[in-house]
C-alpha cells in the first residue's frame, strides 16, 4: 500500500491521477487508524511544514516514510528544530528536487512516478 499525506492544509497537488486516488491512497489529514492499519507499509509525504509534521507523525507507525523535497533545502519552508528532527529520524527518507508526476494504480494507489531535478554540472 502507497499512502500521500501532503500536510494539514487542503491543497491538492495538481498531479494526473491524484483526484481518482483521494480516499484510495491519497489522504489530506490522517486519522490515527488508517496511519495504525499502515505500519508495515512505505508512505511519501510532500515538503513543507505541515507534511513534516505529518513524516514525524507517521515515522512511529510505518516501516520507512519517504519525504519529497521539492527544492535542495529543508529548511527552507520549514522550522529549523522539525528539519532537525527529520534528519535524526532514522525511517525518514529524504528525496530532494524530487516532486511526484503522476500516480497510478487499479483500484488504489499502488506506485507513483517520481520527477527528479538533474543536480549541477555541465556535462557533456
Amino acid at each position: 500500500m502507497l499512502l500521500i499525506a501532503t500536510g494539514a492544509d487542503y491543497r491538492k497537488l495538481g498531479v494526473e491521477g491524484c483526484d481518482w486516488f483521494e480516499g484510495r491512497g491519497v489522504y489530506y489529514a490522517l486519522p490515527s487508524p488508517r496511519a495504525n492499519s499502515a505500519a508495515d507499509r512505505r508512505l511519501s509525504c510532500r515538503g513543507g511544514n505541515s507534511a513534516g509534521q505529518a513524516a514525524v507523525f507517521l515515522s512511529g507507525q510505518a516501516r520507512q516514510v519517504l519525504l519529497l523535497v521539492r527544492g535542495d533545502d529543508l529548511y527552507k519552508n520549514m522550522s529549523s528544530y522539525l528539519a532537525k528532527r527529520i534528519e535524526q529520524t532514522p525511517n525518514i527518507e529524504l528525496l530532494y528536487n524530487t516532486t511526484i508526476r503522476r500516480m497510478n494504480g487499479a483500484t488504489h494507489l499502488e506506485s507513483v512516478t517520481l520527477s527528479m531535478a538533474r543536480q549541477g554540472g555541465s556535462g557533456p
